[in-house]
């Protein structure tokens, strides 16, 4: 039986190491770093937005069936309504809402350049 243990504890820290490693590409692919706590939340801290008070944190809670809520927090929440009541209200469409998020905080955190025409051979 002892012999076993060693054997559980090394899968657990590769179970570790690759859930950390899937988490990190979510994060670069998609922009948002997530959280999953204990009482079974879901948390999302985008990219693009400052961290803390003055950002915006997305939390999820599953409920029965494919059912859930939604809570926004931060100091950019309240400037993301229009975009919530369009694709979540009216749409129920939460991967669409993310994306609009991600694609305006991106607007608001770059500095707006024209960008390079690009020529192609005829």
């Amino acid at each position: 039986m002892t012999s076993a243990l060693p054997s559980h504890t090394g899968s657990l820290q590769v179970f570790k190491a690759k859930s950390q490693e899937f988490l990190d590409t979510l994060h670069s692919l998609l922009g948002y770093r997530i959280l999953f706590s204990e009482s079974g939340d879901v948390r999302l801290n985008t990219t693009y937005a400052p961290r803390g008070k003055s950002g915006v944190t997305f939390r999820f809670a599953s409920q029965e069936g494919h059912f859930g809520s939604m809570q926004l927090t931060g100091g950019l929440a309240k400037t993301l309504d229009e975009l919530r009541e369009f694709w979540v209200t009216q749409r129920q469409e939460v991967p669409c809402f993310l994306a609009s998020v991600t694609l305006e905080l991106y607007d608001r955190s770059t500095v707006r350049s024209p960008l390079p025409l690009v020529c192609l051979p005829a």
